[in-house]
């Protein structure tokens, strides 16, 4: 095995902007800006044949063509090529860069209102006619709003209980890392909620789901309410909270009572810091928000933590 040494030719280095440039204007009109249509900008690149849109340098396409096939037929009979070379690399410097990479996607903003305008037809342009014509290859393009950003959580007797999605968390901070999902004082937790599944039979059992949890410090659930539809299913439902040593309880086993809750894991596991909201109903978005607010000399408990649920920007209870 021989060994070859690597010289500068045989390396090659680029950079790669994930990024393309936008330009936005604000005025009167609205807002306009554009983005280039290829995200990295050619500045090398020229076309043998630029079209009109393009423009045309000092060298027209057709003469270009003509001096390399020049240079070309002088190489293949064997005579000076050297000419014909320095008249076609001429002409190449002559030419303009190929506009078509730096070519510009205008980009405008703008919100229809109820009386009939410009901006009405452009609209209708995108919604009854672009639409229409793409949603061939593009299925799922239509008028509408998806939600690829929502989490569904559901069970069934082939889902693993143990499945979750982790995010590296710890407490403190270590160095010059912080964790957020550790608060050492204030929080909120905001969510939007909208319990779809039920239980699989009348008056059966509904199994909590966990939506939010950090070992010993919090757990955000969705459990049962106590409203029934008039089949007998569950169709409204509380958001519970558990924070210190009562987060290491798994929400299947706690229990409500006259007192609070109980769970049946025995001695070691105290329930008392469990909060509930009040009932929020099956097959419609809430938006819930679960604030814990540090001690403050101002406060009404002036000292002591407090806490509260806010259900679609009401709030809800306190403790």
């Amino acid at each position: 095995m021989s060994i070859q040494r690597l010289t500068k030719d045989n390396i090659e280095v680029f950079a790669l902007h994930t990024y393309p440039e936008r330009t936005y204007v604000s005025s009167s009109q609205g807002i306009t800006g554009s983005v280039l249509l290829f995200a990295r900008e050619n500045r090398i690149l020229k076309d043998a044949y630029p079209s009109e849109d393009y423009g045309v340098g000092p060298a027209s396409d057709s003469s270009l063509e003509e001096l390399r096939r020049v240079a070309v037929r002088a190489a293949e009979s064997g005579s000076n090529i050297s000419g014909g070379v320095e008249a076609y690399l001429d002409g190449v410097s002559g030419t303009e860069l190929s506009r078509a990479w730096s070519k510009k996607l205008e980009v405008t903003r703008f919100v229809p209102g109820v009386r009939f305008t410009k901006d009405t037809l452009r609209k209708a342009a995108v919604k009854d006619v672009l639409f229409d014509h793409y949603r061939v290859a593009y299925p799922c393009l239509n008028w509408g709003f998806t939600n690829y950003h929502t989490l569904n959580f559901f069970t069934a007797s082939t889902v693993p209980s143990s499945s979750a999605l982790i995010y590296p968390a710890g407490s403190g901070t270590l160095g010059s890392d912080v964790f957020p999902y550790s608060p050492e004082g204030s929080f909120t937790f905001e969510c939007w909620v909208n319990p779809r599944y039920t239980t699989d039979a009348p008056g059966g059992e509904f199994r909590a789901g966990t939506i939010l949890h950090l070992s010993s410090s919090y757990c955000l659930s969705l459990i049962s309410g106590s409203g029934r539809d008039s089949n007998g299913f569950l169709d409204t439902y509380r958001v519970m909270l558990q924070l210190s040593h009562s987060a290491d309880i798994p929400p299947s086993t706690l229990a409500p009572g006259p007192g609070g809750f109980s769970t049946s894991l025995g001695v070691g596991y105290r329930p008392d810091l469990i909060f509930t909201s009040s009932e929020i109903p099956r097959n419609s978005w809430s938006h819930v928000a679960v604030r814990w607010e540090a001690p403050n000399a101002e406060g009404t408990n002036p000292g002591q933590y407090t806490g509260s649920f806010v259900i679609d920007g009401t709030k809800d209870t306190e403790f």
